[in-house]
C-alpha cells in the first residue's frame, strides 16, 4: 500500500467518524460526500488498517459474589471484591486485562489529592494504566520505585512510561528517578546514589502512600520481554537453581519470601526491599490455592508477613484469614482516642497540622507573636471541624445541600 498524505488520512478519519460515531449507513456517507460506496467501504478498512480506529471489547469482570459477601459479613468489611476466571478462561493476557481493569477502578476510587504513588513497571502494571478511567481530575504525584530499563525494553510497559501516563490520566504530577534499574559496577551505582537528583527522588520514595507492583513467578517459560536487557537464559537458570522462586519490584526472591542472595539483588537503583517490607500489616493472599503452586505461603511469613492460601473456586482460606486478622487486631489492642470517619475529618487534620508547622516556623524564624497566633487560631478552627466546636460556613452549607432540614 502507497504512503497516503494527512489529507487522505483526514479525509479517512472523517468517514470514520461519520460511521462509529454518528451511525451513519455507508450509502447515507457516500452521498453526503460524493463518493462512491465502495470507496466508503474502502475508506473504512484502511481505518481499521491504519489504526485510526481501534476496538476494545469490555468483557464483565466476573466476580464471587458469595465470597464477597462472606468476607464483608465476616470481617465488617464496607467493601470486598474478588475476581475470578471468566468461563475458566486460560488466556494469561484476558487475565492480566482484568486485574488491570479492577486495580484501575480501585485506584479511581481510593485516590485523593495530595496523595503519593509509586509504580514499578511490567504488563499489570501495564494494564492497571492502560484501563485508568478517573471519573476526575486528581492532584496526586506518581514516583518511580526502581530506575528505567535497557533500550531493547518494551517501551509500553516500562516505568518511566507507566509513571507518565498515570500522572496523565490523572492530571497530577510526577517524580522522575533518573537512573538504571540495575547498575553492574557497585562502584558506579554508589556514585549514582550520591546524586542529588537521585538522592531526592528516592528519599520521596521512601514515603510514598501507594506501592503500585506487581508479583511473578520466575519461570522458563515466561516472556523474554520481561527482564529483556538485563537477565540472560543462563542467568535465569542460575537464580533459579538458587531456589529463586519470584520477583518483587526487581528484587528476586526465594520461597521463604525473603531476597535471594544474589549479586544481582544488590545492583538495583530504587526503592529498596527493606522499605517495601516496612508497611505495616501486611498479610499476602495468594489466590487459587486449589492449583500447583512454588509459593510455601507457611515460609513466606518470614520475609513479607502473615501469608494465607485462598481459594475463590473452592471457598478455602477464610478461617484461616479471619484468624490472622484477629491476631494482628486484637479486641484488647484498640488503641485509645477516636476514629475518623470521612474524608472530611481528615482534610481538617491535615490543615490543622499544616497550620501548626507554620506557626513552629514562625517562632523559630522570630516573627511577631500575632503571626504566630494566626497560624495557631486556624489550626484550633480546623481541629474544631473534627470535634464539632467550630463550623465553617461552607459545611454549614453543605449540610443544608444534602439534608431537608424542617421548615
Amino acid at each position: 500500500m502507497r504512503q497516503m498524505d494527512e489529507e487522505e488520512l483526514a479525509v479517512i478519519a472523517e468517514v470514520a467518524r461519520m460511521y462509529y460515531v454518528e451511525g451513519m449507513s455507508q450509502a447515507d456517507i457516500a452521498d453526503m460526500l460524493f463518493f462512491s460506496k465502495a470507496k466508503v467501504s474502502r475508506a473504512l478498512r484502511i481505518a481499521r488498517e491504519e489504526h485510526i480506529v481501534e476496538f476494545q471489547i469490555n468483557y464483565p469482570l466476573k466476580r464471587s459474589i458469595a465470597l464477597e459477601t462472606e468476607l464483608k459479613r465476616r470481617f465488617g468489611l464496607e467493601e470486598a471484591l474478588v475476581v475470578t476466571d471468566l468461563y475458566d478462561n486460560q488466556n494469561t493476557d484476558i487475565s492480566i486485562k482484568r486485574i488491570g481493569e479492577m486495580a484501575a477502578g480501585y485506584l479511581d476510587k481510593i485516590l485523593k489529592d495530595g496523595d503519593t504513588v509509586g509504580i514499578s513497571w511490567g504488563r499489570t502494571m501495564h494494564q492497571t494504566v492502560r484501563q485508568l478511567k478517573p471519573s476526575s481530575p486528581r492532584n496526586i504525584q506518581v514516583l518511580q520505585l526502581v530506575g528505567n530499563c535497557m533500550d531493547d525494553y518494551n517501551v509500553d510497559i516500562d516505568v518511566t512510561t507507566l509513571t507518565e501516563q498515570m500522572a496523565q490520566a490523572f492530571r497530577g504530577t510526577t517524580v522522575r528517578l533518573y537512573a538504571p534499574m540495575h547498575v553492574n559496577s557497585d562502584i558506579v551505582r554508589k556514585e549514582l546514589l550520591r546524586e542529588p537528583i537521585i538522592r531526592k527522588a528516592i528519599d520521596k520514595i521512601r514515603s510514598v502512600d501507594y506501592a503500585l507492583t506487581g508479583i511473578a513467578d520466575v519461570s522458563l517459560e515466561r516472556p523474554k520481554s520481561t527482564w529483556a536487557g538485563y537477565l540472560t537464559e543462563n542467568k535465569k537458570r542460575e537464580l533459579i537453581k538458587k531456589g529463586a522462586v519470584g520477583y518483587l519490584c526487581g528484587y528476586f526472591l526465594d520461597r521463604d519470601g525473603n531476597k535471594l542472595s544474589d549479586p544481582i539483588n544488590d545492583k538495583i537503583i530504587g526503592i529498596s526491599f527493606e522499605d517495601l517490607k516496612k508497611v505495616p500489616h501486611v498479610i499476602a493472599v495468594q489466590n487459587k490455592s486449589d492449583l500447583p503452586r512454588q509459593w510455601d505461603p507457611a515460609s513466606l511469613e518470614a520475609g513479607l508477613g502473615p501469608a494465607l492460601p485462598l481459594s475463590a473456586r473452592e471457598g478455602q482460606g477464610l478461617e484461616e484469614l479471619e484468624a490472622a486478622i484477629a491476631r494482628l487486631f486484637p479486641e484488647d489492642g484498640t488503641p485509645c482516642g477516636e476514629i475518623l470517619t470521612n474524608a472530611r475529618q481528615a482534610e481538617s487534620l491535615s490543615r490543622a497540622l499544616a497550620s501548626l508547622r507554620g506557626a513552629r516556623a514562625a517562632l523559630e524564624d522570630g516573627l511577631t507573636p500575632d503571626a504566630v497566633l494566626s497560624d495557631v487560631e486556624r489550626a484550633m478552627n480546623a481541629l474544631g471541624e473534627v470535634t464539632g466546636q467550630t463550623l465553617r460556613e461552607d459545611l454549614t452549607a453543605r449540610i443544608f445541600e444534602r439534608f431537608c432540614v424542617g421548615k
